[in-house]
């Protein structure tokens, strides 16, 4: 029997039931699905640091006569942390000019060179890093001390060298950056903005891994013959890009956290 065909016709006298009010509380699925998208925004927020560009930088600034500042600029990235300048084994250090405004006590020096001594650079990447190194930028300049037959004992090359969790990745001549010789009152020159592109390395980080990453200048076999010579340097930068991404339990906790606010203010 076709029941949508029947006729039906509610007896006289018959009770009609009013169909029961949606309780308060009751939302719909619109709403609910609204919600839990303005969460997972929420938890998306705490994704979103994205660094692209200069992610470690040593300015050399603050110091004071006859010592500039070992110490890192503060970058603002999360996940990424640069280390003070360490000079292994090297006599001694004391401040110069800068490289870039030319300001007093504004960059280091480093002097009394020998086979493997070197100026060390470090950043290291927390868990939560993911992201690549693919550039180093520094200058690098000397101040012409010797002339005549002791002219070679002034410093001209020098070579970078990279690490990664204390073990050398690099190939020994991979990095190696020569410049002129500056002046008694100025080791800048033209020459001593150097760049390298580290891309080749696989200098990555991924999520739940805690790496550091280590550069470190040496001064070449050949360059090294008088432990009087010094090199300056300055404005060490390293580049790349970087995303902060939190573990996902602090993910999830953060998602909850939201959508419990959201659910608060709907009621």
């Amino acid at each position: 029997m076709n029941c949508s065909a029947l006729d039906v016709t509610r007896p006289s006298g018959s009770v009609h039931y009013p169909t029961p009010p949606t309780h308060p509380n009751n939302m719909n699925m619109k709403h609910i699905t609204a919600m839990v998208a303005a969460s997972a925004a929420i938890t998306g927020s705490a994704l979103a640091q994205s660094v692209t560009g200069t992610l470690a930088h040593w300015d050399f600034v603050d110091g004071v006569q006859g010592q500039a500042s070992l110490a890192p600029e503060k970058n603002g990235i999360d996940c990424v942390t640069p280390k003070k300048v360490y000079p292994e084994g090297l006599g001694y250090s004391w401040s110069t000019i800068d490289s870039e405004d030319g300001t007093y006590y504004g960059a280091n020096c480093f002097g009394y060179w020998n086979a493997n001594d070197c100026v060390i650079f470090d950043v290291n990447f927390a868990n939560e890093a993911v992201g690549a190194i693919t550039e180093v930028n520094f200058d690098v300049g000397n101040y012409g001390k010797y002339t005549g037959r002791y002219s070679d004992w002034n410093i001209n090359e020098v070579e970078l060298r990279v690490f990664k969790n204390g073990t050398e990745i690099s190939s020994r001549g991979q990095f190696i950056a020569t410049f002129d010789d500056g002046t008694a009152s100025n080791p800048w020159t033209a020459s001593s903005d150097q760049t390298f592109d580290v891309s080749s390395l696989g200098l990555t980080s991924e999520n739940g891994s805690s790496d550091t990453f280590r550069f470190a200048i040496f001064v070449t076999d050949d360059k090294y013959s008088s432990n009087y010579s010094r090199i300056a340097l300055d404005n060490f930068r390293v580049n790349g890009h970087v995303d902060c991404v939190p573990e996902p339990a602090s993910a999830a906790l953060l998602g909850l956290a939201g959508f419990a606010m959201l659910l608060r203010r709907r009621r």
